[in-house]
């Protein structure tokens, strides 16, 4: 069991590890000062209370923090909860400590003429405007918090308890990242989320647990040193692992919409070298020796964050095939990392920490400035608060449920967050305090938003340009490759029946069956898809659930046989039919001798035509030979406008298929809120069966407009 006294020696001992010529008396002094004031209290586990404060000492020792620091650790509780005055701790231990110890020390709460709300609010300010003065304050505090966190078990009340880790995650987790003490904010970060989210929590750590495998950690070391050899540096640059935290993962599966099982960066490693030049040689080498993850490469050296922070940071894949996190940095700069703002009481860095600690200091003085500009009704914990996320945005339902997004997240970023099947792709427009806005709408902190769905909406192709969050972009991905597999299957479907229609074969199921089991397929539309998709010729199914047919010889195109006539002229290189305008026999057409001498057919109204008037010589009368059938096939281009319901573009391509055409190509032009437009490319006879097919699909119910493309 731990005692005041093994207490007292561990924090001599962590001390002397770092200043061995330290005055340990003035520890031992303030020990004894602190154990006397505190003598009759208790903590909730029934540990004498002064047990705290030396925890809180040793977390500051740590980091070897200055003595005024770690004395203000052993006294922080004293003013505030027994009859020590602050007259009482200079007169005894200096100014600096009195200073530290008020900082930190609540507004009397009998006395004030606060609200229990406001009184919260106050005590943050008063905490951070003494922080301004001398960040120690606030490092004094985040440590105070930390055990008090490590300890929250020992609370009885949950209701206290949650309340304790909501506090802690929302204003003590960002601050700590604010002034650099990323590990003391991934431990609280980490308690609070065990309290908040018991569950998830434990879920992730069991996953984590299985998924760790020491000897793999020690393998992947052991390359980046081999890696790092060939750097010939006079030096083996330090490298060590570890596992993300909990936490961290659990925003990674928010952010990737993906269980923990999916994500592949869990690991983090770190290379430490001795000079600035070496850590983007040693990056060089990563990227030589291991696959490179695009995108995922971010320069924190060259752009320190505003922390003070630098590191290289790649995401690659080693020999072995794990993903993994190379953090590469200088041993100042991880020094850096790990100590924060601390740093500069335990190295005395020069300008780049001194930088660090002015922007971190700077950061502190716009939240107190925004906060105390606050919206009326908003209290100073909640303005803080919405300063403190300044990279999120926290906008509500029209319930008053808050929900968290990324800065330049949208309407639609909100529809999928609230779900991402029943409200995202069923979108139809948003309503913004009231106002309707567009789908690309930027939302803002305090924003009220509604989300109007329709029934039968899908998402489209152009709704990747108006989201910010992986969330959204992951759903509506997922489901465009649903869209587009559906597509496949339909026209591979159609593409088989009209020749199944055209030889007058009849499928049975026992030639389903065999085809089956020899193209080694589940189920029909495995087949349909793959003929869709072109990976499969329609044909070539059809012969092997019909091996023996014969493919009729009037089926032969013969592409050297042109249904043009031409009068005195031949082509050197023979005749070709225009991509631009798509003629088809019964327009009236035009040929143009292109300058590879290829007699090319045009639409008598293509527009191309109008650029090719300087060369009037070229041109050549044209017309269609008369004859029943042509061996040539013809394609032609047709648009359709049709209203956004569930099943239309099955209904088109039926009546497509029935009517003995086949669509070689389908393209989203344009797509309205309510209306598709669509353009089909179809294989088709001459102009008589092209209206005749423009009829038909003008009788679908819900098409509004077909019609023919004249040119492109």
């Amino acid at each position: 069991m731990e005692t005041i006294e093994t207490l007292e020696q561990q924090l001599i001992e962590q001390i002397l590890s770092y200043n061995p010529d330290g005055d340990i008396n003035i520890i031992r002094s303030a020990v004894a000062f602190g154990r006397d004031k505190h003598i009759l209290q208790k903590r909730a586990s029934g540990e004498p209370y002064f047990i705290h404060p030396l925890h809180v000492a040793l977390i500051l020792a740590e980091k070897r923090l200055d003595y005024a620091t770690i004395l203000t650790g052993l006294l922080h509780d004293t003013v505030e909860d027994t009859d020590a005055t602050l007259a009482e701790l200079e007169e005894k231990f200096g100014k600096d400590v009195a200073f530290l110890v008020n900082g930190v020390t609540k507004i009397d709460e009998v006395n004030a003429e606060y609200s229990k709300q406001d009184l919260n609010g106050e005590n943050l300010r008063k905490l951070l405007l003494n922080s301004l003065q001398d960040i120690r304050v606030l490092i004094v505090k985040l440590a105070d918090r930390l055990h008090n966190m490590r300890t929250i078990g020992h609370v009885g009340s949950a209701k206290k308890r949650e309340q304790k880790a909501r506090e802690t995650i929302e204003i003590y987790v960002p601050l700590a990242d604010q002034i650099g003490l990323k590990y003391w904010g991934e431990e609280l970060a980490n308690c609070s989320f065990e309290i908040l989210q018991p569950k998830r929590y434990e879920y992730i750590t069991n996953k984590l647990n299985e998924l760790y495998k020491a000897e793999e950690v020690k393998r992947i070391i052991n390359d980046l040193e081999i890696i790092m050899g060939h750097l010939t540096l006079d030096y083996i640059p330090k490298i060590v692992g570890r596992q993300k935290s909990p936490f961290s993962i659990y925003n990674k599966m928010n952010n990737k919409n993906v269980d923990v099982g999916n994500l592949s960066d869990i690991f983090a490693f770190r290379i430490i070298t001795k000079s600035t030049e070496d850590c983007y040689r040693a990056l060089f080498k990563v990227h030589e020796h291991c696959r490179i993850v695009p995108g995922r490469f971010k320069d924190y050296i060259s752009s320190p964050k505003h922390n003070g922070y630098q590191s290289l940071h790649t995401i690659v894949i080693e020999k072995g095939g794990t993903k993994i996190e190379v953090q590469i940095r200088t041993e100042n700069m991880h020094e850096l990392a790990e100590y924060g703002i601390a740093a500069h009481w335990a190295y005395k860095q020069g300008r780049e920490l001194e930088k660090a600690r002015k922007n971190s200091l700077e950061k502190i003085k716009q939240i107190i400035d925004l906060a105390d500009e606050g919206k009326k009704g908003v209290d100073f914990t909640e303005s803080a608060k919405l300063e403190l996320y300044k990279d999120k945005i926290f906008v509500f339902t029209p319930k008053n449920k808050m929900i968290e997004l990324p800065t330049g997240a949208t309407v639609l970023d909100f529809a999928y967050s609230i779900h991402e099947q029943k409200v995202g792709p069923k979108f139809h427009y948003a309503k913004v305090n009231g106002v309707e806005r567009v789908i690309n709408y930027a939302l803002r902190t305090g924003d009220t938003v509604e989300i109007i769905t329709r029934d039968h909406a899908e998402p489209r192709e152009e709704w990747l340009n108006f989201v910010a969050t992986h969330r959204a972009r992951s759903a509506i991905q997922k489901r465009l490759r649903e869209l587009r597999s559906e597509l496949n299957i339909a026209r591979g479907r159609d593409e088989i029946y009209r020749l199944l229609n055209e030889y007058g074969l009849t499928i049975r199921k026992s030639h389903l069956m065999a085809l089956y089991k020899q193209i080694k397929v589940q189920n029909s539309r495995m087949i349909f898809q793959r003929v869709g998709e072109g990976e499969w010729q329609a044909i070539d199914i059809i012969l092997k659930m019909f091996p023996h047919f014969k493919i009729p010889d009037n089926r032969t195109m013969h592409q050297n046989t042109n249904p043009i006539i031409v009068n005195d002229f031949t082509p050197d290189a023979g005749i070709k039919f225009s991509e631009c305008c798509l003629p088809i026999p019964g327009d009236i057409i035009t040929g143009f001798i292109n300058l590879g001498n290829i007699l090319t057919i045009h639409r008598h109204e293509c527009p191309k035509l109008v650029h090719y008037q300087q060369f009037n010589e070229r041109f050549r009368p044209v017309r269609w030979e008369k004859r029943k059938n042509y061996y040539h096939v013809f394609t032609t281009q047709l648009t359709c406008d049709l209203g956004n319901r569930t099943g239309m573009l099955a209904k088109l391509t039926n009546v497509i298929a029935e009517f003995g055409s086949n669509i070689t190509d389908m393209q989203f032009v344009n797509k309205g809120t309510d209306i598709y437009h669509i353009l089909f490319e179809v294989e088709i006879a001459d102009v008589t069966q092209c209206n005749d097919l423009i009829k038909k699909l003008q009788l679908v119910s819900g098409v509004n407009k077909v019609s023919r493309v004249i040119g492109l």
